[in-house]
């Protein structure tokens, strides 16, 4: 069992470092299992299209594992500044979380990471349910593969669900994650949030993470 208090005047802006962190070491035991199942993969040169039943599964859930961690720091950091969205969309809120992710930025000494900041693959497993009824909608019949899990090429046809353990993507529908690319990103992430923490820590300037300034 295990308590972690935090207190004291940064206790805001320890409690988003710290999740970071703890995020970023998620993705990181996932990321390291994926690896090590890749490994067994390519030299073991298993050619099916649906491996041992807990291998599927142990797989799978990793690399949601991975894409969930991703996906708690890519929004913590990049929230409120997402392209893709129409600009004055839920104002007020969003305004909020601009300042706060903003404010962290720049505590982590962080302009962009393009992989954390995209995630279209992660976005796509959040929202499964319009992405299959606008699927189906569009193709309501044929051939599918629901799930495929090993380096070769998968089946003629529409493939839902893909971990590529030659290249480490993550793959959904026509949308790609380069998982070795996207970790390293998070070890930047991590090894930044851990700095900002003994620093603050150090000198104790106050955090205000609504206008990312510091009061000493």
């Amino acid at each position: 069992m295990l308590t972690f208090r935090i207190h004291g005047e940064n206790a805001v802006a320890s409690l988003y470092l710290w999740e970071l962190v703890i995020q970023c070491q998620v993705a990181e035991y996932a990321y390291k299992r994926l690896k090590e199942q890749s490994r067994i993969d390519i030299e073991r040169d298993f050619n099916s299209t649906w491996p041992h039943s807990q291998t599927a599964v142990e797989i799978f859930a990793d690399c949601s594992a991975f894409l969930s961690a991703t996906s708690i720091v890519s929004k913590i950091i990049f929230s409120g500044i997402d392209t893709n969205k129409p600009k004055g969309t839920n104002g007020s809120t969003e305004n909020f979380h601009s300042k706060r992710s903003c404010a962290l930025r720049k505590l982590l000494k962080i302009d962009n990471l393009p992989t954390l900041h995209s995630l279209g693959v992660r976005n796509s497993f959040e929202h499964i349910d319009e992405r299959l009824d606008r699927l189906f909608r569009e193709q309501p019949s044929g051939d599918f593969t629901w799930i495929h899990l090993t380096r070769h090429e998968p089946p003629t046809g529409l493939v839902l669900k893909r971990f590529d353990p030659n290249q480490m993507k993550i793959c959904y529908l026509d949308q790609e994650l380069d998982i070795a690319t996207c970790f390293k990103e998070l070890e930047i992430v991590k090894s930044k949030a851990n700095a900002s923490h003994r620093l603050i820590r150090k000198y104790e300037p106050l955090i205000d993470l609504l206008s990312c300034s510091s009061k000493g």
